[in-house]
């Protein structure tokens, strides 16, 4: 009975022993499936993630490690509703997690709960106040979405907490210039560069903001120091370039945007604006390039479409241009310069209704619009085609583009001087076409003043003026 006794006990000993035992390997084999899981996951191999986490939880299903695993790997595969319920078991196990507050946060941004994760992203600043991280977090959600206000808020109290921070100062700043509070960012900025004069961020946005301010020198020096900061931001270089463009450096310009496109070649932005430099320095060809390459980065651009219709205009290849044009007035309906633009090529390539119709337009979007009234005067005054001349019209439009000018220009005053013919007022005409070639010569324009004297002996016979070709000077282009 006694040995009967004892080897019961020594059984009953044993078997809690291999019972614990058990449950400890157990405990390994679930822990081992977790951080098989997280290999997978940094390995971005979510959907084995998946699998080895759900191992471990149907072997210790109460184990939090495994269930914030299968969160984050549902997550990275897309899975969010499935995420989401993870993240909300987590929460009722253990609701002053902050950092499960802040998952979760982030599943309901993507899910496009924009409230509720904005919500929770509070709860996580309620739980840890002086996380920067969250903080960070918080006020860039709102940001994008517009609530300046509020992310400006969330800064403020940062650096409260955190007065030496230059990191809170430079996203500060950075809240107010998306608020359009340019002068108020850069005073942020200077605070952040106060803490961490080499503060790389810090130092781009300062430059921007100073560009943006048209504080040319100041912005160049900002700039260049962020280059020396960090040698990879290539939009540091992009705006560097942009700064000393418009201080009419462009030879310097063009080096650092250079340097910009190695670094970030797929940026229809960038090779727009060596398109635009090439343009200054009257190398359109190669513009055009450039421009066509930014197409094959961003088929939308309205800018490339812009500048390479001009170029194209430049060149002379009128119908190479209007797609382009047209393209832009598909983004922008109301452009009244790309209207005129479009109206020269159509007066070039012999379509005069159509460019009629766009110097309308054209004026119907900015009616004090001078150049649009000389070149819908001067169609108006000389077209071959009765049915188009309008001579009282052209008169007043004529006079008007000249009151209108901020000088006085050889192409106006050749237009009204065709207008002037064309209502039978030929002796006026000869003395304003006279006016025109003087400012012609004046301004150095041989060849515009040659083309004008051949008006005389039209004028002189009584005679009006007939569009053979287009007017000196009416294909430029801003």
């Amino acid at each position: 009975m006694v040995w009967r006794g004892h080897s019961a006990a020594a059984a009953a000993f044993f078997a809690a022993l291999f019972s614990l035992s058990a449950l400890a390997r157990a405990a390994d084999d679930a822990e081992s499936f977790v951080k098989q899981g997280e290999a997978m996951l940094k390995d971005r191999n979510a959907p084995a993630a998946i699998e080895a986490f759900r191992k471990a939880i149907s072997i210790k299903s109460d184990l939090e490690s495994a269930h914030y695993g299968l969160m984050a790997a549902l997550a990275d595969a897309g899975k969010l509703d499935d995420a989401a319920r993870e993240c909300e078991d987590l929460l009722r196990r253990s609701p002053k997690e902050a950092k499960y507050h802040r998952d979760y946060a982030a599943v309901l941004y993507r899910q496009g709960k924009l409230e509720d994760s904005i919500g929770e992203m509070n709860e996580v600043l309620r739980l840890s106040p002086d996380s920067a991280s969250a903080r960070r977090e918080l006020a860039t959600i709102l940001v994008r979405n517009s609530r300046y206000p509020e992310a400006e808020a969330i800064w403020v109290e940062g650096i409260r907490r955190h007065p030496e921070d230059p990191d809170m100062h430079n996203q500060y700043g950075v809240v107010l210039a998306r608020r359009g509070d340019a002068r108020a960012a850069v005073a942020s900025f200077e605070a952040a560069l106060k803490l961490n004069p080499e503060h790389p961020e810090a130092l781009y946005n300062l430059g921007y903001s100073k560009l943006g301010l048209w504080k040319l020198p100041e912005a160049i020096d900002a700039l260049q120091k962020a280059i020396r900061a960090n040698p990879r931001n290539a939009d540091a270089y992009f705006h560097l370039a942009s700064a000393l463009a418009r201080s009419d450096k462009i030879q310097q310009a063009m080096e650092y945007l250079e340097q910009a496109i190695r670094m970030k070649s797929d940026s229809a932005e960038y090779h727009v604006e060596m398109g635009r430099l090439l343009v200054l320095q009257h190398r359109d060809r190669q513009a055009i390039n450039e421009f066509t390459e930014a197409f094959r980065h961003d088929p939308q651009s309205v800018e490339a479409h812009s500048l390479l219709g001009q170029a194209l205009m430049r060149e002379g290849q009128m119908n190479m241009a209007i797609p382009q044009f047209r393209a832009v007035l598909s983004k922008r309906p109301e452009d009244a310069l790309t209207y005129r633009e479009l109206a020269i090529c159509f007066a070039a390539t012999g379509k005069t209704d159509d460019a009629i119709i766009n110097y309308r337009e054209a004026l119907r979007y900015r009616p004090e619009f001078p150049e649009a009234m000389n070149g819908l005067a001067w169609l108006l005054a000389t077209d071959p085609d009765a049915k188009i001349r309008n001579g009282a019209e052209a008169l007043a439009l004529a006079n008007a583009a000249l009151k209108l000018s901020t000088s006085r220009r050889a192409d106006y005053l050749d237009t009204l001087a065709a207008a002037q013919a064309e209502t039978g007022k030929c002796d006026e005409a000869l003395k304003t076409i006279k006016s025109a070639i003087e400012v012609a010569k004046s301004a150095g324009d041989e060849k515009t003043a040659k083309d004008l004297e051949s008006r005389i002996k039209t004028f002189s016979e009584g005679k009006p003026h007939r569009r053979g070709g287009a007017q000196p000077s009416t294909q430029a282009v801003r």
